[in-house]
């Protein structure tokens, strides 16, 4: 029986909006100080008197944007622990799907940043093993309880590689028996040709030498009379 989805922990919106607040504070920074060092100045309709609402408006508007989109990405990023695979989903305009049996899985490594600290998240990192003999790499952010999700992943993993490896053996086991039953038929085919390949010599041999001796007491009872 298949889990549900899982979403990613919600203070992964946090990090990902943090590179775009900080650059939206950087020019708002950046903004006054040029608006209180040249009071002539004006960029569109902002100017040295009005530039105290703009500007925090503008920035609030561009954040509330960039955020919208970021709890857009968010809802479709999840995972799912299959019985037999993992299966990522992501993507907004473009919706894309990793299947990842469990069986290709080699290693799963965490890592933590700073900020990824701060906010109580991980990065899982998974290495999978194609059928090229490539490795490559799918990254689960925003995971709070890391140690609980690897051991789930790798407690599948290692049941699937148990399960392979009895197939295995068993087609191992069949082809062997597969084999040995081939070759005894050959065997006794071989048999059966080397049996009708042979002359019945001494049956012809011991019919003659009966004609023989019939024939020779024929010749003994004829001199008698």
């Amino acid at each position: 029986m298949e889990s549900e989805r899982v979403h990613l922990h919600k203070n992964v919106k946090l990090l990902w909006f943090l590179p775009i607040g900080a650059l939206l504070a950087f020019v708002f920074l950046v903004s006054t100080i040029a608006f209180l060092a040249i009071p002539d100045i004006t960029i569109v309709w902002i100017t040295r008197v009005n530039y105290f609402i703009a500007l925090p408006a503008l920035a609030l508007a561009l954040g509330l944007l960039v955020f919208g989109w970021i709890e857009i990405v968010y809802r479709n990023f999840t995972y799912q622990l299959g019985e037999n695979e993992l299966i990522v989903r992501k993507g907004v305009f473009t919706h894309k799907t990793d299947t990842i049996p469990f069986s290709n899985i080699q290693d799963i490594t965490s890592e933590r940043s700073l900020s990824e600290r701060f906010f109580g998240i991980a990065t899982l990192r998974i290495e999978t093993a194609g059928s090229s003999h490539l490795i490559s790499e799918t990254e689960l952010p925003g995971i709070a309880n890391k140690e609980e999700v690897i051991g789930l992943i790798m407690g599948k993993v290692k049941r699937s590689k148990n399960t392979m490896d009895a197939e295995s053996r068993a087609q191992g086991a069949d082809t062997s028996n597969l084999l040995t039953g081939i070759l005894n038929q050959l065997k006794a085919i071989s048999l059966k040709l080397e049996a009708g390949r042979k002359p019945p010599i001494e049956k012809k041999n011991e019919a003659g030498k009966g004609r023989a001796e019939s024939s020779y007491n024929d010749y003994e009872d004829f001199k008698k009379r």
